[in-house]
């Protein structure tokens, strides 16, 4: 045997596409309206709607289904097959879907200023994956992670004019307020040993005071429960630029 003796190959980690992946798109439509209010305002309004598939997300297939508990055995204990330990496989199974009603009102430049004023309402934004290397919690469950996207932004108004002085003086200002954005929510545990995203409860955990009325789900959680994904809203945020 010309391979007597010889160090047999550490198991492998390859990073594989899978065979169907697809490219991704989204399919985009929308239904609205624009009228003339007098000689120097404007006003629209439209209804938005698109929906994103094939998105990217990635998983390890490598690893043995555990039916007491629905997730994966721990690697630890073996894997399907041992020639490969961690396999990162990219498929294109993700999807998203969003509805705004935007609206807008302008005044057009007369008597030395004008105006813009914009306010876009989010309906909903959901999605199951958050970028190419998205890993959700449980890899034999990943269509479980459709949740409301950290993109969500329920309110963003923008306002901003321009106002002409005496003496070359002009004046502009622009204001920015969103009512927050959603922040992805995890349990920092690692209780079956695999690559990704854990929202599995593995302790009992209290949400703080301080942040439970901006968290959507449950204040407290027991062991086996899981964490609501993107669950925590952030702050409003307000952002103001002036010039002279």
């Amino acid at each position: 045997d010309i391979f007597a003796g010889r160090v047999p190959l550490p198991a492998q980690s390859p990073r594989v596409i899978a065979s169907d992946y697809k490219m991704p798109y989204t399919w985009q439509s929308s239904i609205g309206f624009q009228t003339q209010i007098g000689p120097r305002f404007g006003f629209d309004a439209d209804l938005t709607h698109w929906k994103g598939y094939n998105f990217a997300r990635q998983r390890d297939p490598n690893l043995a289904f555990n039916p007491a508990t629905g997730y994966n055995a721990s690697p630890a204990l073996g894997r399907p097959d041992p020639k490969f330990g961690q396999i990162q496989w990219l498929e294109s199974k993700g999807k998203a879907d969003q509805a705004t009603v935007q609206t807008s009102i302008s005044k057009r430049y007369s008597s030395n200023w004008q105006s813009s004023l914009t306010y876009t309402y989010m309906l909903f934004f959901n999605d199951n994956t958050t970028s190419f290397q998205s890993q959700g919690n449980n890899p034999f469950d990943p269509d479980a992670e459709w949740a409301r996207s950290t993109e969500f932004q329920r309110h963003t108004l923008r306002l901003n004019g321009l106002w002409r002085g005496p003496w070359g003086v002009n004046l502009s200002g622009a204001y920015f307020f969103g009512s927050g954005n959603y922040y992805s929510t995890t349990f920092a545990a690692n209780p079956f040993g695999q690559t990704g995203t854990n929202r599995y409860v593995t302790a009992p955990v209290t949400i703080p005071a301080a942040v439970a009325d901006r968290f959507d789900g449950p204040t407290s959680f027991a062991v086996g429960d899981i964490v609501p994904r993107n669950a925590l809203k952030g702050d409003p945020l307000h952002r103001v630029d002036f010039r002279v």
